[in-house]
Order: structure tokens, then sequence, then C-alpha cells
């Protein structure tokens, strides 16, 4: 079991970040970076520029539209990973994604009760 301990504040924190970066409306950021979700700060940063330089609109003169999108979207994710408390939120949307749907603290007693 993963057991966190946070003030009353970092939980409403940890809950606005859980319902932003809900992992149903957005693609995988490790995916968009190719990295594995243990990667370290030194290999998300090196996958970020690679990529960065790949998909810049000014090296795609050509395919604008596709560059700026994809550009946007390693952007997004490296934004998120790089910061070690928007990656441990980020990686929990991923790992408990109904939390950011429903919240943390639900109604658990109706849920107990259709058990008996």
């Amino acid at each position: 079991m993963i057991r966190f301990k946070l003030s009353p504040l970092g939980f409403i924190y940890l809950l606005v970040h859980l319902y932003l970066y809900s992992s149903d409306a957005k693609e995988d950021y490790y995916k968009i970076l190719g990295i594995s979700r243990r990667a370290s700060d030194k290999e998300i940063k090196n996958a970020y520029r690679k990529l960065a330089l790949k998909w810049h609109p000014d090296k795609n003169k050509g395919n604008t539209d596709k560059a700026t999108k994809k550009f946007a979207s390693i952007s997004e994710a490296y934004e998120t990973l790089k910061d070690p408390d928007k990656r441990k939120t980020y990686d929990m949307t991923v790992e408990f994604p109904n939390i950011a749907k429903y919240g943390a603290a639900g109604n658990h007693h109706s849920d107990m009760a259709a058990l008996e």
C-alpha cells in the first residue's frame, strides 16, 4: 500500500491537481517523451531536448500544424514530469484515476451497505 503524509492544504492541492491532470483527457506523458516511468530527471530532460528539437515548428516548415501540436504535447509532458511535485501528482492520477473523478472522500458507507 502506498502512504503519503499530507497537510490539509497539501491534500487540497493534490485533489485539484488530480482533477486538472486527469488521465482520461490526456495522453500518457511518459509515452509522449518515450521514457519509462522510472526515468531519472536527466533522462526526462534528454528525451525532451531530443524531441523538442525534432518537432520544433521552425524545423518543420512543411508540416507546421502537426509539429506545433506535437511540440505543445512534448512541452506539456516535460513541464509536468520535470517538477517532482507535479510528477507525483500525475503518477497518482494514472495509478488512481477515480480519485480525480470522484474525490478521495466519497460516500463509502453506501458502498459498504451494498456488501452486507
